[in-house]
């Protein structure tokens, strides 16, 4: 049920966004991985937990930023514990949004990253992150 759950959870998010759904079916294939999906209060960022990893993907500009588990969780883990929790009380079921507001700029710094740059959404991205999946994570893609 959780998979299946995963699955609407961030088809709902990238089609609301893109209507080619490309980013989905790449990011699809990963699912039976993922522990969990969150989306920020700005709508156009997820977060993806897997046991290894947390991933950011930003549809806006078209960046990934993968920082290992324990570097995210150590900077940012209570502030996303606490974003979470406000989806939990009466705020969000009125507002539809946490009373804590989690914005991409307080979870994003590039010198945590894990390795490298950010991946980008350019040219034969796909394969790009594929290579960086299996070389760095050793993924199987």
């Amino acid at each position: 049920f959780h998979k299946w759950f995963l699955r609407q959870h961030l088809l709902n998010f990238f089609s609301q966004k893109q209507k080619s759904h490309e980013r989905f079916k790449y990011w699809e294939k990963f699912i039976p991985k993922m522990n969990d999906a969150v989306i920020l209060d700005d709508d156009i960022t997820i977060l993806f937990y897997f046991d290894d990893v947390v991933i950011m993907e930003i549809l806006d500009t078209g960046a990934v930023y993968v920082y290992e588990n324990d570097v995210f969780e150590r900077y940012y883990g209570e502030r996303v514990r606490r974003y979470r929790e406000g989806f939990e009380n009466g705020y969000y079921v009125k507002n539809r949004k946490s009373i804590y507001r989690l914005k991409r700029e307080d979870i994003r710094n590039p010198d945590l990253m894990y390795k490298e740059e950010p991946l980008r959404h350019q040219g034969n991205w796909q394969r790009k992150f594929d290579h960086y999946l299996k070389r760095h994570l050793r993924w199987d893609v």
